[in-house]
């Protein structure tokens, strides 16, 4: 996906394998938007959200997951962004990133 957004000029600042790395990168970076999977090892995109937004309440936050739906509203309260559903194109996602 990083290699897909810097072909697409979009600077990729960080990336991490988790939502533990996910936050200590947003705390380093401040990245203007952060993308993460819903489902990672060790600490899942929620566990990213709440503590990136305990940083920043107004961060930027691009979920990518492969859930059905059901969870969207959950997500929405999280306060995510965008909800992106796998499998989603890269160019969806870089149009998602322009809109924000």
């Amino acid at each position: 996906m990083s290699e897909f957004l810097e072909l697409c000029s979009i600077d990729v600042l960080g990336t991490g394998h988790n939502g533990k790395e996910a936050v200590d990168l947003y705390e380093k970076h401040k990245p203007d938007i952060v993308t993460i999977d819903s489902v990672t090892p060790k600490f899942d995109g929620i566990y990213a959200t709440e503590n990136i937004h305990k940083i920043n309440p107004n961060a930027k936050i691009i979920m990518v997951t492969g859930n059905d739906g059901s969870s969207f509203t959950y997500l929405e309260e999280l306060g995510v962004t965008a909800i992106l559903q796998k499998p989603c194109s890269m160019n969806k996602l870089v149009d998602t990133i322009n809109k924000i």
